[in-house]
């Protein structure tokens, strides 16, 4: 028998998730568990277009995943094409 829940914590202020996984696992004589921690920083748009900006970098194409569609609210992800400044 095999027993699976995650549980999840934002903090609002640090933008980190916390996501702790737990698998329970049963033979019916012996009995496993194991607990998977991970922590997550999410960057929204405008932090991240502000710290390319103050590092150098100039924006010269945004995705919203690896298939190169438009960024959206929707987007699992934020792909990012820069130069560097001179």
């Amino acid at each position: 028998m095999v027993r699976v829940w995650l549980t999840q914590k934002y903090d609002h202020v640090s933008q980190i998730l916390l996501w702790t996984g737990h698998n329970r696992c049963s033979d019916g004589e012996t009995e496993r568990v194991r607990v998977i921690r991970t922590a997550v920083r999410f960057t929204f748009p405008q932090e991240l277009e502000a710290l390319l900006f103050y590092n150098g970098f100039t924006i010269i194409r945004e995705y919203g995943d690896w298939n190169l569609e438009p960024l959206s609210a929707d987007s699992p992800s934020i792909i990012v094409v820069c130069r560097k400044r001179e």
